[in-house]
């Protein structure tokens, strides 16, 4: 998508936190601590938690402002195997699985 974005003239800011997004008829303005970005349409490509930080202007409607202050971020688990000897994906039945465990929070000490 950056690629795009550049190619067709675009600029990519990065290590520029938003911090308000104000929109009106005409269209939307992004703050951040160093630039202000007018455009059409604006993603907020992140957790509820954290694009609770924005403000916004108008504000965002009361159910979705609750949202970002209410909504738990999960834990993720990765694990990667390991094996002495080359293993195809079809043979290895659980390479396509997906499973999920609840762990107590003291298990990621």
């Amino acid at each position: 998508m950056a690629k795009e974005i550049k190619a067709r003239g675009g600029i990519i800011l990065t290590a520029n936190p938003v911090r308000h997004i104000a929109q009106d008829g005409y269209g939307l303005a992004v703050y951040t601590d160093y630039a202000q970005v007018v455009g059409k349409y604006a993603v907020v490509a992140m957790p509820p938690h954290l694009s609770g930080r924005i403000t916004y202007d108008p504000p965002l409607p009361p159910r979705r402002a609750q949202l970002t202050q209410r909504f738990p971020m999960g834990t993720t688990v990765k694990c990667i195997g390991l094996f002495k000897t080359p293993v195809s994906l079809e043979t290895l039945d659980a390479a396509r699985q997906t499973s999920t465990a609840a762990l107590p929070p003291t298990a990621y000490r």
